[in-house]
């Protein structure tokens, strides 16, 4: 079906809550953070939609907030200051900051972060000042083909508008990776979660109960083209 905006309802439902590791590029690690060596920096993503995380085009970074690096379980990983403690609760570990920093600092790089699990693709840090300090890491995952939030992101920015899932819902042979291609964007969602474990890209996750979007007809949750 096909809704309009005033046709949408929410409802609560249970949905994944996962933390995503997206990994500094070597050569834009090197410039935002010289100081640290031969190590692995990450930005960490939070996402109740692990389907949509194949068309991600952008992670966003709010401007004018603190950042910390911090080191759990042997990783460096990026994470709002605002969020850090939150963070290391839900993780159950000791917070070590290694660095602290204005989010401004970096804006004179054009970062790139390595995609969690599509080989040789990398997706750009833009500033937005769309993100919330109140939830989630103070870094958003931004998928333009499926969100109108994330849509206007996109356009603001020149992002790709990539968007393929069929009228069906499942998604097109346009998809990375290949496995995707004619699977149901429900079950992309588990695929998803297992692929970020193999990879080792999955820093946790648990459920969550939410408001989602739903269909006033039939009552099912919606995704967005």
């Amino acid at each position: 079906t096909v809704l309009a905006t005033a046709e949408i309802e929410y409802q609560d439902r249970k949905d994944p809550s996962i933390y995503v590791l997206f990994a500094f590029t070597q050569e834009s690690a090197k410039k935002a953070f010289p100081e640290i060596k031969d190590k692995e920096i990450n930005v960490v993503v939070w996402t109740t939609t692990p389907w949509t995380l194949s068309l991600n085009r952008a992670v966003l970074i709010k401007p004018g907030a603190v950042y910390q690096i911090l080191e759990i379980k042997d990783q460096l990983i990026v994470v709002g200051r605002e969020r850090a403690d939150a963070l290391c609760a839900l993780l159950g570990v000791e917070k070590i900051v290694i660095k602290e920093f204005l989010a401004d600092s970096l804006a004179q790089f054009d970062l790139k972060l390595q995609h969690p699990f599509i080989e040789n693709f990398t997706t750009p840090l833009i500033f937005d000042v769309s993100v919330l300090l109140s939830d989630g890491t103070a870094f958003v995952h931004c998928a333009p083909g499926c969100g109108p939030e994330d849509y206007e992101v996109g356009i603001k920015n020149g992002l790709e508008i990539f968007s393929p899932i069929a009228a069906d819902g499942t998604y097109t042979d346009m998809v990375q990776p290949e496995e995707l291609i004619g699977m149901a964007t429900k079950d992309g969602q588990i695929w998803v979660i297992k692929k970020l474990a193999e990879k080792q890209r999955l820093l946790f996750k648990n459920s969550i109960t939410h408001s989602y979007p739903h269909c006033w007809r039939c009552r099912n949750g919606l995704i967005f083209r």
